[in-house]
């Protein structure tokens, strides 16, 4: 008699479901807690392209944390724009499993160059700059140039996001340069993230 209440319950328990709304609420819960952090709710839709504006807009946050070490360490500085790109390939990584470092762009005017990070299943090429006292804003407009021409024609990159570190604030118009060269056309979409952002 008991095992049979025993079986009775157990089928019970398998056959009954929770309600719709209750397993709707639960995996919202579990896509934001585990969820890429964000000001949005994670069940909305956040592009590739967002997630890594978010993590460069936050990156001048994370490069002065690097400078406080406890137990008289010596502190991690960001110096140049290499040490930009070390730190950006380990954090890329965490989030894309297929981050190329220094992929081969195309010749383009007789001239052959790499792009500092492919995300290729993301068809979405980074490139890194660190603005440096003697660049100004038309320097970095011409490189910004330079390089969308050369990376339009890689076959894997539909989406650039330049990642501009300014830290010292070399970049006068920010704003400028950044509405200026985004642009979401069909073949080729430009993204220009600065941190700060002044």
């Amino acid at each position: 008699m008991i095992e049979a209440c025993i079986l009775l319950f157990g089928w019970y328990f398998l056959l009954l479901k929770p309600p719709a709304a209750q397993i709707e609420f639960e995996e919202d819960v579990l896509k934001n807690f585990f969820a890429f952090e964000s000001g949005k709710n994670a069940s909305q839709s956040v592009s590739v392209e967002e997630r890594i504006e978010l993590l460069f807009q936050r990156f001048h946050g994370f490069a002065k944390d690097l400078r406080v070490r406890q137990r008289n360490r010596p502190a991690l500085l960001v110096n140049d724009e290499y040490d930009v790109q070390y730190l950006l390939f380990a954090l890329l990584r965490m989030y894309f499993s297929d981050v190329k470092p220094e992929d081969v762009a195309p010749s383009v005017m007789g001239g052959g160059s790499r792009v500092d990070f492919l995300i290729s299943d993301e068809e979405l090429v980074v490139e890194v700059k660190m603005a440096r006292a003697s660049m100004d804003d038309r320097t970095l407009g011409d490189e910004l140039i330079l390089d969308i021409a050369r990376y339009r024609s890689h076959p894997l990159c539909k989406t650039i996001i330049f990642f501009v570190y300014d830290p010292d604030g070399h970049i006068r118009n920010p704003a400028a340069l950044r509405k200026e060269f985004r642009s979401d056309s069909d073949d080729l979409k430009v993204v220009v993230v600065f941190a700060p952002d002044f």
